[in-house]
């Protein structure tokens, strides 16, 4: 009996000993950035079909001069905005590295590893009736997220099919409520559609594509558009 009085009296003063510790304070998140030099693409073929959106985003920068930019792309065929999990792609080996030149290994030295997380969900999840819900959660989880690290959540409204022009509000009333909801850019890339056909129409025909032969694929993503 005296034994066990000792080991409970042992460990009711570990207890307290533990309660009267200070716990160091945690590491404040960094400052969400307001000039972006380096963007993570998140989400679907959208995104990387004909040689990837951040590329091309890429050349654009660099022939208007500007220099020190950088962007790395993760994205998941078919994916939607929950399939990606936001705050695994913050680890601490992000990033750490580029190619560049004739594909030399540079490492990258900075206090975070992105300013700004480009976000799109689906093609059609944001006007779904059972996938909607997911997006408006998962596109506030994930802004918070890009916050909590430092980055500016900016959400990317794509476009409608070419075959389904009805969709183009659709999407666009939805990508803007989330935003508003959220706090964040975004992107209206599905506006205004008659842009947007006019350069698929010139992609194709550029290409030599009947309107009879074209695929479902290129009524709905990214085409280069030639001359």
């Amino acid at each position: 009996m005296t034994s066990i009085r000792t080991l409970l009296a042992t460990l009711g003063l570990a207890f307290l000993a533990a309660c009267g510790t200070t716990q160091p304070a945690p590491k404040p998140a960094p400052a969400v950035s307001t000039e972006i030099k380096s963007l993570m693409w998140v989400g679907n073929s959208f995104f990387y079909y004909n040689n990837s959106m951040h590329g091309h985003t890429g050349q654009l920068l660099a022939a208007s001069g500007a220099k020190g930019h950088r962007a790395s792309s993760i994205t998941i065929s078919g994916s939607g905005i929950n399939w990606h999990a936001v705050e695994a792609y913050f680890n601490p080996g992000m990033a750490s590295y580029s190619f560049v030149g004739d594909n030399e290994v540079r490492f990258n030295t900075f206090d975070k590893p992105f300013d700004g997380v480009m976000m799109m969900d689906c093609s059609q999840c944001p006007v779904h009736p059972q996938l909607k819900a997911i997006f408006f959660e998962y596109a506030a989880k994930h802004s918070a997220t890009a916050r909590r690290h430092g980055a500016a959540p900016i959400l990317f409204m794509s476009w409608a099919y070419q075959d389904k022009p009805e969709k183009t509000q659709q999407l666009a009333a939805e990508y803007i409520k989330a935003g508003k909801e959220n706090n964040v850019l975004v992107v209206p890339a599905g506006l205004p559609p008659d842009v947007a056909t006019h350069l698929q129409t010139v992609a194709w025909e550029s290409a030599g594509l009947p309107r009879q032969g074209r695929t479902r694929r290129a009524l709905s993503h990214p085409a280069p558009v030639i001359g």
